[in-house]
């Protein structure tokens, strides 16, 4: 979390530093790391700026501070392309949706700092904003949000232009399986509940749910006393990648194996000598395998009854987005959902991370993750 706080110059022994007066805006990090360039930008004009003037720019810079630290970004790898998903971000910030007028000043105030680090300040930086960046942007945030529609923007607005599921909406969907199905049916919606946990989970898609083998979910010896049991899945162009099973998920999977999974593979051999059974891990109630256009199709129907719409690829985005609220590790992320570039993984998620945690989500997300899903995140 960023620390804002105010500097008095007026003791030092320096004449020329204790010219910088006093009630200067300030930033260090949670272990008291000062933000040099931002504290450097701010006394190097301190005294052509009047007070309010100071006020200002400080707030802004603070805002931007704390979003650039939510998205995992450095003052030193910044580019003009991420001041955009910042100008989105202060949009569609939810409950507090700003007007288009102060989305201008904090977007031209962060392009202002940046422009001055590479010209005068002579620092390592990778910003790459020419002399008109400002001028560029606030032309950019003009033409994409006027004041009426900034004050539109709503949680509901943000997840479908983002494509992802609010939690307890997630949660809904799931459940649903169950509520939906007739007595009849209760092992089928287990099942396809079990499919549609892993989905949002472990952040498979579609296609890794339906041709994991079986061996590879049941060889996994879980430890009860870890949250997290790691496991394997083919994804595309059949590279293997490294998951991570939430415990008690990885439990019920083994269980279906063990049991429901068993009794299909016997009932079709009861009825077809000639029955092979397929490697993986989830069957139809034939004991075939189960395909891409079904599950396909079982969400459509499933959003239809639910009134949530939900597709299996919203599932994985949803848990990408999170995972990354909650450890901040683009690397590992980018490993576990089977990018080849960690640039991918930050321009699907980290970006969303954002608007959520400006939203308000975050919270929602840590105590039902627990309580429902039986996820420990750590």
């Amino acid at each position: 979390m960023v620390i804002r706080y105010k500097q008095d110059y007026t003791l030092s022994k320096c004449r020329e530093v204790a010219k910088a007066g006093t009630g200067i805006p300030h930033f260090v990090d949670n272990d008291m790391r000062p933000y040099r360039l931002v504290n450097h930008y701010l006394c190097s004009h301190v005294k052509r700026w009047s007070a309010h003037t100071v006020r200002t720019v400080s707030e802004n810079l603070f805002d931007f501070l704390l979003w650039m630290e939510v998205s995992g970004l450095t003052l030193e790898t910044i580019k003009l392309r991420h001041v955009e998903l910042y100008m989105n971000a202060l949009a569609g910030g939810g409950n507090r949706a700003l007007s288009l007028s102060t989305v201008v000043q904090r977007v031209g105030h962060a392009c202002r700092f940046f422009d001055w680090a590479k010209r005068i300040a002579n620092e390592p930086i990778l910003w790459d904003g020419e002399v008109d960046a400002e001028r560029g942007m606030i032309r950019e945030t003009r033409h994409h949000f006027t004041k009426a529609t900034a004050k539109q923007i709503t949680p509901k607005l943000l997840r479908q232009n983002t494509r992802f599921l609010h939690l307890p909406d997630a949660i809904r969907f799931i459940e649903s399986f169950q509520i939906s199905a007739g007595e009849d049916y209760k092992e089928l919606a287990s099942r396809n509940q079990l499919m549609a946990k892993i989905m949002l989970q472990c952040g498979l898609r579609v296609e890794e749910v339906v041709t994991i083998p079986a061996g590879w979910v049941s060889e996994i010896v879980a430890n009860q006393r870890r949250a997290m049991q790691l496991g394997r899945v083919r994804g595309k162009g059949d590279k293997v990648r490294p998951i991570e099973w939430p415990t008690q998920l990885l439990l019920e999977v083994q269980e279906y194996i063990d049991f429901q999974r068993q009794h299909t593979v016997e009932t079709a051999q009861s009825v077809d000598r000639k029955y092979k059974e397929p490697l993986t891990l989830f069957l139809a109630e034939d004991g075939t395998s189960i395909t891409t256009n079904w599950v396909n199709k079982l969400f459509r129907r499933n959003s239809k009854a639910c009134g949530i719409h939900c597709t299996p690829h919203m599932l994985r985005h949803t848990y990408g987005t999170y995972h990354y609220l909650i450890h901040r590790d683009l690397a590992k992320l980018a490993n576990l959902m089977g990018h080849a570039s960690e640039e991918t993984t930050r321009t699907y998620y980290v970006h969303t991370a954002a608007l959520i945690s400006m939203a308000g989500y975050f919270d929602d997300f840590q105590r039902e993750i627990d309580t429902k899903l039986g996820i420990t995140q750590g």
